[in-house]
């Protein structure tokens, strides 16, 4: 290890290698590659990207760094150091790239698809590199879709469109609305008017399980009393 940390590459909490290739001591010379494997979620970016991207303070060994940022956060979260250090910063998203030139070339490839004879359209081809290019994007995009790279711009604009699509809506259900009342005004009037049709009955109002069971009760207890007192009758009449 180098004595000045910040001179080192950082391995572990304890261990770190040092970025010089002349050692005090020759047999202390190592390689300088390193790799690191990790499971997803294992702290791969976490505790050996981030920390050796925020070491960009050596003076004797200052450094450039190529990173490979599928999430797109090491940017973010690591660049105001970067920069502070002097550091100029280059992004490239190929999405980013493929949806713009799926946005410029798009007319063009419109005209092209709406051309029949098979000819004409090879040649339309040819003298428009833009067809070819969306194309290309356009197929890059379905390879590698990515949901989270909506701007904020573009999901206010897609909740004011949003908005507006219900506030049209609002107007004829409002309208059909007004409509149904006029059509229940109606219908109780038919019902005052005509108190003895079907339309004036009030549907039978649902007897409570109580007063159910009692009277099922009731009955079977006259069903037994029945023959006793069909008993006591004949016997008056013979006497």
């Amino acid at each position: 290890m180098a004595p000045k940390f910040e001179d080192n590459i950082i391995l572990t909490k304890t261990e770190r290698l040092m970025m010089s290739n002349r050692p005090p001591d020759p047999k202390n010379a190592r390689n300088k590659n390193v790799l690191i494997v990790g499971g997803s979620g294992s702290g791969k970016t976490r505790f050996f990207i981030k920390p050796n991207l925020l070491q960009c303070d050596s003076k004797d060994f200052p450094v450039s760094f190529v990173v490979t940022d599928p999430k797109g956060s090491i940017g973010v979260e690591c660049g105001e150091a970067l920069l502070k250090y002097g550091y100029k910063l280059k992004f490239f998203n190929s999405i980013l790239a493929s949806r713009t030139a799926c946005k410029e070339s798009k007319p063009v490839y419109e005209k092209y698809q709406k051309i029949f004879f098979k000819k004409t359209k090879e040649k339309f081809k040819q003298e428009h590199p833009e067809v070819a290019r969306y194309a290309k994007a356009a197929s890059y995009l379905a390879k590698h879709p990515d949901d989270k790279d909506s701007t904020q711009k573009e999901l206010q604009e897609e909740q004011e469109t949003l908005l507006e699509e219900i506030a049209d809506l609002k107007v004829p259900l409002t309208e059909v609305q007004e409509d149904l009342k006029k059509l229940w005004d109606i219908r109780y009037w038919v019902r005052k008017a005509t108190p003895g049709t079907e339309e004036s009955k009030e549907p039978p109002k649902k007897q409570p399980l109580k007063e159910v069971l009692q009277d099922k009760a009731d009955e079977k207890r006259a069903q037994k009393n029945a023959p006793a007192q069909t008993k006591h009758k004949q016997q008056d009449m013979e006497l």
